[in-house]
């Protein structure tokens, strides 16, 4: 029993070997996990990294440029954009964890159910997903936004419920490709039931894919936040999400760039600094995908 035990871990270990000798070979990928730190932890230690009180208006400082006393400048009512950048990266995160959350919970069960039973209940999920793949994404996010009203958990909603689609189809795909393997026969064989095979067998062979999803998932659902931010309907004022900066900023970008161009920035920043990361991890679980792309 104990050799047992030291074979899996020896086997655990060389695995966990080789997946960082892959990750760290890509310099892209370390720079993008290097991003997201970084992010994280300006998210976490807001309060202390910010120089001002975001929410606080001078006006005597109204539309002054990036100076040493504001690095970021400031907005047309007199607010530290450098605070309100470090304090948005709270609501970006928050949007894009938890969007990715419904989007994992709900897409895994409906691709669960659609690829290991099949039949008609792979039918009828199925016509689901064609059906809202067949309303343009953005306007249905609108659409569902709208109806919700505006706010932070509105925006998580909306973009939740429209990207799970895409998630349900990647978990179907993979649940059709390890159930007919012999190791899920003989398992079935031997009389394993439908929630031992799916938890022992066939949800750890599809980790690897669906963590590179989910990791490339994020920055789409911060842009599609930032996206609803900028049309009105994500989160609203005073609130410095990312989006609505960029919305403020742009009536004055002829004479004041650095309001809506600094916010901008640190959502591309995000985004590159998501997609390196799912990059490095999909070439480190899985380089047979990486080759296939």
């Amino acid at each position: 029993m104990e050799n047992k035990l030291n074979t899996s871990k020896t086997k655990s270990q060389a695995k966990e070997s080789r997946f960082w000798r892959r990750f760290k070979k890509n310099k892209l990928a370390i720079f993008g996990a290097a991003i997201i730190i970084f992010i994280i932890l300006t998210a976490i230690f807001a309060p202390l990294l910010a120089p001002y009180d975001p929410a606080f208006q001078n006006y005597d400082k109204l539309l002054e440029p990036p100076s040493f006393e504001h690095p970021f400048g400031t907005d047309d009512l007199g607010r530290d954009l450098l605070s309100r950048v470090i304090y948005g990266s709270r609501y970006t995160l928050l949007v894009g964890i938890g969007v990715v959350i419904i989007v994992a919970v709900l897409g895994s069960i409906l691709g669960f159910l659609a690829g290991y039973y099949g039949g008609k209940i792979d039918t009828i999920i199925m016509r689901m997903v064609d059906v809202m793949l067949a309303i343009p994404a953005l306007v249905l996010a609108l659409a569902i936004a709208g109806a919700l009203g505006g706010g932070i958990w509105n925006v998580i909603i909306a973009i939740g419920a429209v990207g799970w689609t895409q998630f349900a189809r990647l978990v179907r795909g993979e649940v059709l490709r390890i159930r007919e393997s012999e190791y899920i026969q003989a398992a079935r064989a031997l009389g394993a039931g439908d929630f031992k095979i799916i938890s022992k067998h066939i949800a750890p062979n599809m980790m690897a894919p669906v963590i590179v999803y989910i990791t490339l998932y994020i920055p789409s659902a911060i842009l599609w936040a930032a996206s609803l931010s900028f049309l009105g309907l994500g989160v609203q004022p005073p609130y410095p999400e990312w989006g609505a900066l960029i919305a403020n900023g742009r009536s004055y970008i002829s004479f004041a760039w650095w309001i809506a161009t600094i916010p901008g920035f640190a959502i591309m920043l995000t985004v590159l600094g998501f997609n390196f990361l799912g990059d490095g991890l999909r070439d480190a679980l899985d380089p047979k995908m990486a080759k296939n792309i």
